[in-house]
């Protein structure tokens, strides 16, 4: 998809790398009016953007313990399984996948032993025909992508 509008593409690119940028720093940085980045902001950008958010720092928060896991479920478990998951308060992400899996989800606990007793009740619940587990040990770059003019430079599609 190519942007119709330069403008909006950046002030895209802005917000993701600092959503609580004042809208008169952000207009000088992009060199517009401050009445035409909000502007554009109402009318052009709200449609792009599904969920203004905070990162967390969850091992500031004593959630040390997080995890991407992949699972293939039996045919009959895969709904009531992504509804327990999408509903389960340590379940940070669920998403559909393919290759071989049916799910890939982020899990957050305070101990590695509050997770692995989370992983014994998903076992005991449904009918999983494969799990893996990939521990975070650290996180080296979190929701980086349009996060600046500058990252723009390098994605040609836009």
């Amino acid at each position: 998809m190519r942007w119709k509008d330069e403008h909006i593409r950046n002030i895209l690119a802005v917000l993701r790398e600092d959503a609580r940028m004042k809208s008169n720093k952000m207009a000088r940085l992009l060199r517009m009016p401050q009445s035409t980045l909000h502007d554009r902001m109402k009318s052009h950008v709200s449609p792009y953007v599904d969920k203004s958010t905070v990162l967390l720092n969850f091992s500031k928060l004593g959630l040390s313990s997080r995890a991407h896991v992949v699972v293939k479920l039996e045919k009959g478990a895969k709904e009531e399984g992504i509804s327990y998951l999408v509903k389960h308060p340590n379940v940070n992400t669920v998403q559909r996948i393919n290759n071989g899996f049916d799910l890939l989800f982020e899990v957050v606990f305070p101990q590695l032993r509050d997770m692995e007793r989370f992983f014994d009740d998903l076992e005991n619940k449904f009918k999983i025909k494969t799990r893996m587990v990939h521990y975070i040990i650290e996180d080296y770059k979190r929701e980086g992508f349009m996060a600046g003019i500058d990252s723009l430079k390098m994605i040609d599609f836009l």
